[in-house]
């Protein structure tokens, strides 16, 4: 994957209108598992594009049969629907809600993403502020766990740094549930893709704390997600191990021993408040979390006493 930019598209998602829309889930009744929650900055042949991914297993799948859409000789109206609806994923099969923000769908990519958040949560759209939808955001595609003070992202707006709260733990959604069903709909204008979209329509499984939501089925889950997770990860390592004729013979000492490298210069390390800028290198900035003025500063600055 690339760079982690969850909080970059913050703004992008919470000032959307709500909608949705995918292009792996295929139409049907679901009951998903969250397994992971994240941006990146990735790579395309049309050049890095900022994306977010809600990846999901899924628990419950039933049949919900479509009367319109794209037939499989589109343009053509002749073929059968190239999806109708009677055989949604598998269950125990993966999927994604995959959104582009700079791809041809970008304009409505934010409220892709604002529409899951609200349906996980129990709430509707314009019931939080932009703001708690934003730090919402934030929270749940977090990828290290942090403690309270540091920071956890920028905001654009303001042009200061987002400060943890409270502890935070990384992927708090893995292991929870949501529930999606899914309609057809047209698009304004039809391309070489199709004229019609699939519709994701999210809603609560149960609110957050209750009934499949509670926290220790969803502690459960997670511990088996992270289970299989690390299986792969262990199976991946072992492929690419190289065997033992693969690896490169130890190259002879030079003769005569080489000089000893020159002394590393000491990395400068002001005290509390003070810690580095998270978006500008060579500064350093005096955290209100502990105790700071929010002021911003040079390292020679610093060093100078200024």
């Amino acid at each position: 994957m690339g760079q982690d930019i969850s909080s970059e598209v913050a703004g992008l998602i919470s000032g959307a209108k709500v909608f949705g829309a995918s292009d792996n889930i295929r139409h049907g009744k679901y009951t998903f598992l969250i397994k992971k929650i994240f941006a990146d900055l990735v790579e395309t042949d049309k050049g890095n594009n900022k994306m977010a991914f809600w990846e999901f297993t899924v628990l419950k799948a039933e049949p919900n049969p479509q009367i319109e859409g794209d037939h499989a000789d589109y343009p053509g109206t002749a073929g059968p629907l190239k999806d109708d609806g009677t055989k949604p994923n598998a269950v125990g099969s993966g999927c994604a809600l995959k959104v582009n923000f700079d791809g041809p769908g970008g304009r409505s990519a934010g409220s892709n993403i604002k529409s899951a958040i609200l349906a996980l949560f129990n709430l509707n759209d314009g019931q939080i502020p932009d703001e708690q939808v934003n730090n919402t955001w934030v929270d749940l595609s977090r990828r290290k766990s942090c403690k309270k003070g540091e920071i956890v992202g920028f905001d654009a707006t303001t042009q200061k740094p987002i400060l943890a709260e409270s502890d935070k733990a990384a992927n708090p959604a893995c292991g929870m549930i949501i529930n999606c069903t899914t309609m057809t709909k047209r698009k304004k204008t039809a391309n070489d893709k199709g004229a019609f979209i699939t519709k994701l329509i999210w809603s609560c499984a149960a609110p957050i704390g209750t009934g499949e939501n509670a926290p220790e089925l969803v502690q459960k889950r997670r511990a088996e997600i992270e289970s299989t997770q690390a299986d792969d990860d262990d199976d991946v390592a072992a492929v690419a191990a190289p065997t033992a004729a693969a690896v490169a013979p130890t190259p002879p000492s030079p003769t005569p021993p080489a000089p000893p490298a020159p002394p590393m210069a000491a990395v400068f390390a002001p005290s509390k408040p003070w810690m580095p800028h998270p978006t500008a290198p060579g500064f350093f900035w005096s955290n209100p979390a502990l105790g700071g003025d929010n002021a911003v500063k040079s390292e020679a600055q610093l060093r100078a006493g200024q």
